[in-house]
């Protein structure tokens, strides 16, 4: 669901209503694809 959100210039964008930029957005993905990756190495 998270990869499927990415732009296609492979940021991530959150909500623009809150006013938060491209580099919020890609660090809070790649935290989640992190946290889904050791979930998974478990």
């Amino acid at each position: 669901m998270i990869l499927h959100r990415q732009e296609k210039d492979g940021s991530w964008w959150d909500d623009p209503l809150y006013d938060y930029h491209q580099p919020y957005g890609a660090d809070y993905s790649l935290m989640a694809l992190a946290w889904c990756r050791d979930a998974l190495a478990e």
